[in-house]
């Protein structure tokens, strides 16, 4: 595994805007306060509204499942649908940035199934309630929503925790990794190990299983598969092959 240089942070920039996000450059511990504050707010105010919008669907839902017809059922509906657009509109909005990452990617991701999910019940729900059908799932859309949008703030809100904890600095501190170095178009049997703050670009690396990979890398070897978990949460092992990249925090399997 080689270690790769740096690229600059224009780049890096670029790559995160033509992903649909607005990168912003943090120079002191207070602009990371104030971002974290300010994401947190707008966070729980998409919360606040898919929660409203939940309660109020299952209370209008009640009278309807219980047995409510004629002209009142037919407006306890249409106060249904109004009350599921700000949702749609509103507290699903992350979802749709995520979705359109996993489109430009060309990958399929969970917000992207959310958001099929989503529309879809929407959209039958509203073709039901033009027909005068019964078959209606504003409520049961608005509280999956809604419950996503709490479980999501809540792993976010540990994330942020373990980031302050600065727990990068000691991830590495009991890895020691083994160093090989070409000489004449034949490994040097001898061999070298260092700690990961003495890696340097240039260096090639045997890790070994189960061995965190210490910075992003080259693969020199054919194959490999390695864990994600520590990095995206992804229980299942990723197949990397030459000259892909890995990133640093990966575990090698």
């Amino acid at each position: 595994m080689e270690v790769r240089p740096t690229f600059s942070l224009g780049s890096l920039s670029q790559v995160i805007e033509n992903l649909g996000y607005t990168p912003v450059v943090l120079k002191e511990s207070t602009d990371y306060e104030k971002a974290v504050y300010t994401e947190t707010r707008n966070d729980l105010k998409r919360i606040g509204v898919a929660g409203a919008v939940a309660a109020n669907q299952m209370l209008f839902s009640v009278p309807l499942y219980a047995g409510l017809t004629g002209e009142m059922a037919l407006i306890f509906r249409w106060i249904a649908f109004v009350l599921f657009l700000p949702l749609i509109f509103y507290s699903a909005v992350p979802f749709y940035k995520k979705a359109w990452v996993s489109l430009l990617l060309r990958r399929v991701n969970v917000d992207l199934m959310i958001v099929i999910a989503l529309w879809a019940g929407f959209l039958f729900s509203t073709y039901s309630l033009v027909l005068g059908s019964d078959d209606l799932y504003f409520d049961s859309t608005a509280s999956f929503i809604f419950l996503i949008l709490l479980t999501r703030f809540w792993i976010k809100r540990h994330q942020n925790q373990l980031m302050q904890k600065n727990i990068f600095a000691d991830l590495f501190m009991n890895e020691v990794y083994e160093e090989f170095k070409q000489t004449s178009e034949i490994l040097d049997i001898k061999k070298s190990y260092w700690p990961f703050n003495k890696i340097s670009l240039g260096q090639v690396l045997k890790i070994k299983q189960n061995q965190l990979i210490p910075c992003d890398a080259t693969l020199k070897s054919q194959a490999c598969d390695i864990d994600l978990s520590f990095l995206t949460g992804e229980a299942y092992p990723v197949k990397k092959h030459q000259a892909d990249l890995i990133l640093a925090g990966s575990r090698l399997l």
